[in-house]
């Protein structure tokens, strides 16, 4: 449930926008989540598949072993004030701020219950206790605010800002064993974040049609509630054109992105034992370059038209520092080693029929994977 209060003014060049706003939402999927033998042993599925136990996901189960499904059964909230204001002046520049105060958390209540195969069906042996596969909260504190300004001088725009975050992470951990919360000192632990972002970006107008442009901006991620991780950051700058018309538009980008304190994740998808949490990893640069063009093929007098959209991009992303990593896609890290998961060559094609109805759209992606 989303509920929000706006309040707005405006007073010649000066207008602002403050919204109070809490949303709050339940949420439970179940999912395998791990097999138990008749001697107990538990199997994570990633386990199961390294072992080549596969058949055990069709074959009946074996007396004394179980199948477990986890019910993650989670509520969610989230509310805060956000104060909006823009100042305009006479020769067009403007300058935007915004401040927020914010706070979310996620309570898990979650249970594990335990089925058998029998004759190619799944049958409930065991309904598990609420709270027993996980008993937390999570949650963050945090104040934003940021500045930026659009200052034009003839054919130059020039966009400065700088944004600050300032956060607390924590985690109340109730356990297995305190379903009720009623104990006085449950498992706590938090981290805190304070960070100032600044960026540049430059436009030079070459004529009515063709635009360079320019920008330089610090970026960050935020760590999470393990109090010895640090957020990952990044520098992050481009350079380009583009030309636009009434009939066609396209842009050509050069970037170079570096990174530092690379985030990962404990997820069950990368071999992790599923907390979530995050960890630390080395340094990473990514580069290439990106283009872009747009082309009206066709436009016919009953209002039809044939728009062409064609991209292209090129990444050459690598690790820059040595290390090594339980987090199973990293490992062991050279500098110079390839990120894992960019494709290096990415091309998309999209063409469509359009009128003021209806429009059927085809759309063609080209990827070409590293091995």
């Amino acid at each position: 449930r989303l509920q929000v209060i706006r309040h707005t003014t405006k007073s010649g060049r000066y207008e602002t926008q403050t919204d109070f706003y809490r949303l709050t939402f339940e949420r439970n999927w179940y999912k395998l989540d791990r097999y138990i033998d008749a001697s107990g042993n538990k199997h994570s599925l990633l386990s199961v598949f390294e072992a080549g136990k596969t058949a055990w996901l069709s074959e009946d189960t074996e007396a004394g072993a179980q199948w477990d499904l986890k019910a993650n059964n989670r509520a969610y909230r989230s509310q805060g004030i956000q104060h909006r204001g823009i100042i305009r002046s006479k020769n067009e520049n403007q300058w935007v701020y915004g401040l927020r105060i914010h706070e979310d958390d996620v309570d898990r209540f979650e249970w594990r219950d335990g089925y058998q195969l029998v004759d190619g069906r799944m049958r409930l042996i065991g309904a598990g206790e609420a709270g027993t596969a996980g008993n937390r909260i999570d949650g963050a504190q945090a104040f934003a605010g940021y500045v930026r300004g659009t200052v034009r001088s003839g054919a130059w725009t020039f966009t400065p800002g700088v944004r600050t975050e300032q956060m607390r992470f924590f985690r109340t951990d109730y356990g297995s064993a305190d379903l009720q919360r009623t104990e006085a000192n449950p498992e706590q632990r938090e981290n805190r974040v304070s960070v100032w972002l600044p960026g540049l970006g430059v436009n030079f107008a070459m004529s009515e049609t063709v635009q360079c442009f320019a920008g330089a901006h610090r970026g960050f991620i935020p760590p999470g509630s393990a109090p010895d991780t640090e957020p990952e950051s990044s520098l992050n700058v481009e350079v380009g054109i583009r030309q636009s018309s009434r009939r066609w538009s396209g842009q050509l980008v050069a970037f170079h992105n570096t990174y530092d304190r690379l985030l990962g994740s404990d997820l069950n998808a990368t071999g992790g034992s599923g907390t979530g949490d995050l960890f630390n990893g080395g340094s990473a640069r990514t580069r290439g370059v990106e283009c872009e063009a747009a082309v009206q093929l066709a436009e016919f007098s009953n209002g039809w038209v044939v728009p062409l959209r064609l991209t292209y991009t090129y990444t050459d992303a690598r690790f820059t520092s040595d290390f090594e990593s339980d987090f199973g896609p990293w490992s062991v890290v050279e500098a110079g080693d390839y990120l894992p998961y960019f494709a290096p060559h990415q091309g998309n094609a999209q063409v469509s029929i359009a009128s003021d109805t209806w429009s059927p759209v085809f759309n063609f992606r080209y990827v070409v994977a590293r091995s």
